[in-house]
């Protein structure tokens, strides 16, 4: 056997690939090295899952606290906790601290959570931003689309504030200036704001200046614009600087909120600041999120925001809008045009897409509304833009399009005589409009619907101390529904504080139960947690109630378990049943134990029933570690941590290997494990309100033994190393951890072979293509994960068509399905991955069960499937695959080798794509004549049916273009080539990505154009145009001299009716960049537009000169592709007229220049 070296690699989830450089010396070809690593590369950035949850992990401040408190807190008092305190918030009682070095946020958190001051200590959060005589408004299509001219003409004249909450706007952007008002760093209040692309983006939707003969007018612009960053130059922003944000809105007279940002976990303080905002009688609008899922968005979920989806310019939802019950309309948000703040000229225009780029469209929508009808409260006009909206999608409000598209003239021609009248519930109000209702044992059912906005149905009964009362909400599939508990001691006329019951979302089960410590009645409401009702009587609900005089005793304690003599067992049929979770003690959450023993080895099943109103977990412990850790202050440390997959109501599955000789304790808790990286002191349950999960519905535990069918593919290999036998010394627990880490999952191995990486053992390849287990495309296919490192191998079908096909899984509740398609190399006879697949969202916290790919015509794949939480499963998975479309051909291919590469010629354009896995195409261009300047370009075109295709068909084409001199004409990349290759990626703000760049051909030297695309948003069907081309030679002014701004011998405009112009080109080899002189003459005093229309990557700049070579005015307003034009007052008179590139570039593509008179 030949020798070669080996170096592992783990692939955990957390490392990097590490790979050899393809600069050293190999017998491969290095362009073939560096191929394999631009391959592994790209398929490490595959990983969504990772990725996803390194910017959910982002979100959470390790070391940044936010605690709540009844009582100040003395700053001595958070240094004792181990503490310091960064900032405070009396107006929301909310203190920031930071942990002091050398303590941990979890030992801190233990702290505060002693301290009777404290109500809540959770980790601070970071959120992120999700991307007339007006000479651009036909760029802004929302103005057309949304008939704004029309809606401006019915505006009134009221003077209204638009807080814009983001990163920094461009306070001197020239279309901007006029409408804002002093801005504010909620970051740093002593400097400036910085600033940014996204939030002066924003702000230009909202309110950029009419008639101004700059850019595009905003929705409002009447409006004044109150710019607060809370980003300081960072990528994301903490919650207690949103939250400080707010508040200095609410102190400057904003009547308008607009939030363009988001992120997936609960803040408390940011909670709090939106409810003073609305409270003081500011309407909040906010993004609903970019992630393409109903998950629920903050700020935009929190109640009495208007949260905004997206659409495109056909009324379509875009393809990266959220969605669902959270949603409460929808605006313009794909490619909307306005002002934006480059960093490498300033102030300019571009086009952006996003639920950021939708929500300021509502934020002027509603300005307009206040500027008509200042006195309106925050849930008026949220009634008026949702009663208005256009209807899209079904019929009536719907979870895509949610009430519809925000329609500003009929919101603006609303009779706000005709305005629901919003109740206000005082606890007088509540008492007497309750209907009484008489509970016995015997379950009660009520039903309703909610017709109205903000609609709340009240029901009371009168409970003696020591009673409880067991309610259960269920509700139609398309509303989120919530309990509200009102309890009203005897004799008293004032409510105890509310318990509010949201834990489950929309078409889900709520549930919970109220024991009264005294006499007194409880009074229970009904509501939609949106807002959100139906006319037409789609939104039905019922109510169960039970009353109960006593409660189960709990049988089962952490001191006298339940043992579980014999498997299979059933909770129902135990002496001890019934077992619910009713805590043993007031505040404590229930916990309650089973313990066990098997007499050989087992693959245990449990499952915990469903219980509504509950978020329980499972989890697995040693006894001997359980009773006895060897960590007292840390430990038990479980050996199946806890099980908290599935959420309030759903109840959890989880299957483990059992060894014999081994005690094992299950215990079972009615709220998620109190871990800082979810949940910090509080749960986001009904007990962060400050009482305890509890619930009198028994729950039901089964622990059954399962006999697994035998590994089908025998994958992965056994080691063959023998584990070294445990010394006498070793405990029965000790022994058991050494089997668990025995078994644990083996590492994926990137072997390296002559430099070459290969992802198996070579007897791991053999083993694979031996048993892998067939599989047709387009059939069923089920299976078994038999243990915690199991992964089943399939070999696919030979594949008839290139095309895109869709994988779906159907697995069980205790299974996270991880999938890898590999591609087989009989070259190097290894598999490559090319698509990956994780069954998890770690960003939005959902579940998902599909993946697309291309699989390619004539080439062998290879598919794995894991549970990826490394624990076996005791019931089969199901995969199904679909051809969901043909491939788009790409004339060029198979031009992924140098040998193969498509040979261009200048000014002849060719087309790409990159429907291919890894694909990468390479072009060729030998130069013969002398040494010459040229400029390439690679240019995604629009995907012209987006709107048809499946999402995940409508990724982002972003291309990277590698330059390599082919220096000895071998129609290869060599070794010496490969180091002087040069990478360019896509420059300025143009949505499409476009690359641009130049080189120096030498005389009888060819250059390679490799092409590779980075993907980051799914699938691509986009294609490109690829082109190389010469510059002009000829500069048409060259005899000019320029003396003070004067030109000797000024280039002329030819007349056209009213209009003059001309045609040039910006040569190169200028020094400082050419500069094209033309003289202009004005017959009579007068205004004048002056344009300059270049090619794509032309950033025009247009300065005009008097006679004398005194400067009149410059106009740099618009970026790269954007034609240059404005308005300029001339007198009568000569006057000269300079066109150049902001960047001094040259030009292949000829500019036109044209002055005309105004009308």
């Amino acid at each position: 056997m030949k020798k070669w070296k080996k170096t592992a690699v783990s692939l955990g989830l957390a490392s990097a690939l590490v790979l050899p450089s393809f600069a050293q010396a190999s017998t491969m070809p290095p362009l073939e090295q560096w191929k394999k690593q631009h391959a592994q590369q790209h398929a490490a950035k595959a990983r969504l899952a990772y990725q996803r949850l390194k910017e959910a992990k982002d979100q959470i401040s390790e070391d940044t606290l936010i605690v709540k408190y009844k009582e100040k807190i003395p700053a001595s008092v958070h240094r004792s906790l181990g503490a310091t305190l960064k900032k405070s918030f009396p107006q929301l009682g909310y203190d920031v601290v930071t942990v002091q070095k050398g303590k941990t946020a979890k030992e801190v958190i233990r702290a505060y959570a002693k301290l009777k001051a404290v109500k809540s200590v959770t980790p601070s959060f970071t959120y992120k931003k999700v991307s007339t005589n007006d000479p651009k408004n036909d760029k802004m299509y929302p103005l057309s689309l949304l008939q704004i001219d029309k809606a401006l003409q019915l505006a009134g004249k009221h003077s209204v504030t638009v807080a814009v909450i983001d990163s920094g706007v461009d306070t001197k952007h020239p279309d901007l200036k006029a409408q804002l008002l002093p801005a504010y760093n909620a970051v740093n209040p002593a400097g400036p704001v910085v600033k940014d692309i996204h939030g002066t983006h924003v702000a230009g939707i909202i309110g950029a200046t009419a008639n101004n003969g700059v850019g595009a007018h905003g929705i409002n612009p009447n409006v004044k614009i109150l710019p607060i960053d809370v980003f300081n130059g960072e990528w994301g922003a903490s919650d207690y600087v949103i939250a400080q944000g707010i508040l200095y809105a609410i102190e400057k007279g904003a009547k308008v909120i607009n939030m363009s940002l988001v992120g997936y976990f609960n803040s408390p303080i940011l909670e709090d600041a939106v409810k003073k905002a609305i409270d003081a009688g500011v309407t909040v609008v906010a993004s609903a999120g970019n992630e393409a899922t109903d998950e629920y968005a903050v700020p935009a979920s929190y109640e009495g925001v208007i949260s905004v989806g997206a659409t495109d310019s056909k009324n379509h939802l875009a393809n990266f809008s959220n969605y669902g019950p959270s949603v409460d309309i929808v605006a313009p948000g794909v490619d909307v045009y306005s002002t934006v703040y480059d960093p490498t000229k300033g102030a300019s225009f571009a086009e952006l897409s996003g639920t950021s780029m939708a929500s300021p469209v509502v934020a002027g929508v509603a300005s307009l509304i206040l500027s008509k009808y200042p006195d309106l409260k925050p849930y008026e006009v949220e009634a008026i833009l949702e009663k208005t909206a256009t209807d899209l999608g079904e019929k009536g409000y719907d979870l895509k399009y949610a009430n519809g598209l925000v329609n500003p003239v009929a919101a603006l021609n609303f009779d706000i005589k005709k305005l629901p009248k919003k109740e206000t519930w005082s606890d007088e109000t509540i008492l007497a409009k309750a209907a009484p209702l008489q509970l016995t044992e015997e379950t009660t059912t009520k039903t309703g619907s909610l017709t109205a906005p903000e609609q709340i149905d009240w029901l009371k009964v009168d409970v003696n101390a020591g009673e409880s009362i067991q309610a259960v909400l269920e509700g139609a599939e398309d509303y989120d529904y919530k309990l509200i508990l009102r309890f009203y001691p005897e004799g008293k006329k004032q409510s105890e504080k509310p318990i509010n019951v949201n834990d489950t979302r929309a078409g889900e089960i709520e549930g919970k139960l109220f024991t009264a410590k005294e006499n007194g009645t409880l009074v229970i409401g009904v509501t939609d947690a949106n807002g959100n009702y139906s006319t037409q009587g789609k939104s039905e609900y019922t109510l169960t109630l039970q009353k109960l005089t006593t409660l189960a005793e709990d049988n089962s304690t952490k001191d006298n378990p339940v043992a579980i003599e014999q498997l299979p067992f059933d909770s129902d049929k135990s002496e001890f049943a019934p077992f619910t979770f009713i805590p043993e003690k007031e505040g404590e959450v229930d916990h309650d134990y089973f313990t066990f023993k098997v007499e050989e080895p087992t693959t245990v099943k449990l499952n915990l029933s469903p219980v509504p109103g509950i978020n329980s977990t499972i989890s697995v412990y040693l006894a001997e570690d359980f009773y006895h850790p060897a960590d007292p202050e840390n430990g038990p440390y479980p050996i199946v941590p806890p099980v908290n997959n599935n959420g309030s109501g759903k109840g959890e599955t989880v299957t483990f290997e059992a060894d014999p000789e081994m005690e094992y304790v299950i215990e079972v808790a009615s709220e998620p494990p109190l871990d800082f990286w979810y949940y910090g002191l509080s749960p986001q349950s009904s007990g962060a309100n400050g009482d305890t999960p509890a619930s009198a519905i028994p729950y039901r535990l089964t622990v059954e033994p399962v006999t697994m069918p035998p590994d089908e593919d025998g994958y992965p290999l056994t080691d063959d190393e023998e584990e070294p036998a445990p010394s006498e010394e070793t405990t029965p627990a000790e022994e058991a951890q050494l089997n668990k880490k025995a078994k644990e999952k083996k590492d994926i191995i990137i072997i390296i072979e002559d430099n070459v990486p290969l992802s198996f053992e070579k007897e791991d390849i053999q083993h694979i293509k031996e048993n892998a287990l067939p599989y047709s495309l387009g059939d069923k296919q089920s299976a078994h994960i038999q243990f915690g490192e199991d992964r089943d191998f399939y070999k696919l079908s030979s594949v008839d068509d290139t095309a895109v096909y869709r994988f779906t899984f159907d697995v069980p509740d205790d299974m996270q399905p991880e999938a890898v398609v590999y591609e087989y190399d009989p070259k190097q006879d290894d598999l490559y991955p090319i698509s990956e697949f994780n069954g998890y969202d770690y960003f939005t916290g959902q579940k998902t069960n599909t993946f697309t790919l291309f699989l390619e015509k004539g080439k062998q794949y290879y598919l794995s499937v894991a549970n990826g939480r490394y624990q076996p499963s005791a019931d089969p998975y199901t995969f199904t695959s679909e051809k969901l479309m043909d491939a788009p051909k790409d004339v060029n291919e198979n031009n992924n080798e140098p040998i193969r590469a498509t040979v261009v010629q200048p000014n002849k354009a060719v087309t790409g794509n990159f429907a291919l896995n890894n694909d990468e195409d390479i072009y060729y261009y030998k130069h013969r004549a002398n040494d010459d300047i040229f400029t390439f370009f690679a240019r995604p075109d629009k995907l012209a049916n987006k709107a048809s295709l499946p999402a995940e068909l409508q990724g982002t084409l972003i291309p990277i273009v590698t330059v390599v001199e082919d220096t000895n004409g071998n129609m290869s990349i060599d070794d010496e080539e490969v180091g002087k290759m040069v990478e360019f990626w896509p420059t300025g703000l143009n949505p499409l990505y476009d690359v641009n760049g130049s080189f120096k051909a030498k005389k009888n030297t060819g250059y390679f154009f490799i092409i590779n695309s980075y993907l980051y948003d799914g699938l691509t069907l986009q294609s490109y145009r690829f082109g190389i081309e010469t510059l002009p030679k000829k500069d048409e002014d060259a005899g000019s001299v320029v003396k003070n701004n004067v030109p000797s011998k000024p280039l002329s405009l030819k007349q056209s009716g009213n209009t003059f112009k001309a045609t040039g080109y910006l040569n190169a080899s200028v020094d400082y960049g050419d500069k094209d002189y033309y003289v202009f003459t004005a017959a009579k005093d007068g205004k004048f537009t002056v344009q300059l229309a270049g090619g794509v990557t032309m950033d025009g700049v247009i300065s005009i000169y008097n006679e004398k070579g005194g400067l009149v005015q410059t106009f740099d307003y618009y970026g790269e592709g954007d034609s240059e034009i404005a308005t300029v007052t001339l007198k009568k008179g000569k006057y000269y007229i300079v066109v150049e590139d902001s960047f001094a570039r040259p030009s292949a593509q000829p500019y036109t220049l044209s002055v005309s008179p105004v009308k």
